[in-house]
């Protein structure tokens, strides 16, 4: 700036200068042609004359180049104000500074025009502050990372959040889409292309694709990558922009619920197996007892032994009828339970249960009766 204010005095002393210097050899020459021949020849003839005459006009000019730099200075002083003012507020980077020049000349109101763009740039720059705030603030909610693909320059922006999540130095990735394809896990790579290949052609609104990604500790873990193409005037995809989020959490605990689920079908699984072994297992030698008790009965016995017989055939009946409410209650959880409507008689069924359990209890020391009204129903 201001080697431009100095080119600018010096085109101005030049100029005036010259047009002076011709003004004053103009006039001169003007007024000796207007004296009469005598007069001028008068003139010319005295000694020294001609050096007179150019002396006069050369102090002139030497007059008037330095009043014209004088006048110069003070035309261009409030300029060289300016242009100091403008480099401290470069120094200094505030762009609330304003510049003070108080004149009412062309530089006054170029320092107004620029104090009006600093104040603009100012707003604009604060507002620029504020939406880059907000921004950093939801990605550092989200703890999402960045990246933003130009296909034009096959060149990728990756914040430093995104090289956070993968464990890398920004030294050690480069900013190309190979790098982060070179670090996808192969069972996923192609499926990742694919997805690519799709939101290119226009048949998915949003590029969505879960991957695993090799980090900087050697593991994989598990990675959300979602984004949304730009295209240019012919169609074409010309830029690529998302987020990359870590997912290992989540996919850890699916996991964990597919294995938990997958135990628990194993287990009502092998429980379902066991009811059903252990059912035909129990009701194997039950039967037999059954049947050896019907054989018995057919046998000379007395009224006692008869009796006897009927309380075994009575438990192994009951036993039975425990072994199918067992089954019942694995039906009861597969939710396949039915319920049957059979009459039965409430006195016989006291009865017989007092009979099967009579036979073992005096042993221990107890008695076991029932009693019931005339009017309970049967």
């Amino acid at each position: 700036m201001k080697a431009i204010i100095n080119s600018i005095r010096r085109k101005i002393v030049l100029s005036f200068s010259i047009v002076l210097v011709c003004a004053i050899a103009a006039i001169t020459w003007t007024l000796l042609a207007f004296l009469a021949d005598e007069p001028r020849r008068t003139i010319v003839q005295q000694p020294y004359a001609s050096t007179k005459l150019i002396g006069c006009v050369l102090a002139g000019t030497l007059v008037s180049i330095l009043l014209i730099r004088f006048l110069a200075s003070r035309i261009t002083s409030s300029l060289s104000d300016f242009a100091e003012q403008v480099r401290a507020i470069r120094q200094t980077q505030d762009k609330g500074q304003a510049i003070a020049i108080n004149s009412n000349d062309e530089i006054g109101q170029l320092a107004e025009s620029y104090n009006e763009l600093l104040a603009a740039l100012a707003a604009k720059e604060r507002q620029i502050q504020a939406t880059e705030d907000r921004l950093s603030r939801a990605l550092q909610g989200s703890n999402d990372g960045v990246w933003d693909w130009d296909l034009t320059t096959n060149t990728v922006f990756y914040s430093p959040h995104f090289m956070e999540l993968l464990g890398y130095a920004e030294k050690e990735f480069e900013p190309t889409i190979d790098s982060w394809a070179l670090l996808i896990h192969n069972d996923d790579i192609d499926l990742v292309w694919d997805l690519f290949r799709r939101h290119f052609d226009g048949n998915t609104e949003f590029f969505i694709c879960e991957h695993r990604i090799r980090c900087g500790d050697g593991n994989y873990r598990w990675f959300l990558a979602r984004g949304q193409a730009w295209r240019g005037p012919e169609g074409t995809v010309v830029r690529m922009a998302g987020s990359l989020s870590d997912i290992s959490d989540r996919k850890r605990v699916e996991d964990e619920l597919v294995s938990a689920r997958l135990a628990s079908e194993a287990a009502s699984k092998a429980k379902s197996d066991f009811l059903a072994t252990m059912s035909h297992e129990i009701r194997t030698p039950m039967n037999g007892i059954l049947g050896m008790a019907e054989l018995l009965a057919g046998t000379v016995l007395s009224q006692e032994q008869r009796e006897y017989l009927k309380n075994i055939n009575l438990s192994a009946e009951n036993l039975l009828a425990i072994i199918n409410d067992i089954l019942d209650f694995s039906k009861v959880e597969a939710g396949k339970v039915e319920l049957e409507h059979i009459p039965f008689r409430l006195r016989t069924t006291l009865g017989q249960t007092i009979r099967a359990m009579g036979a073992r209890l005096p042993t221990r020391g107890w008695n076991c009766s029932s009693t019931s009204r005339r009017t309970l129903p049967t």
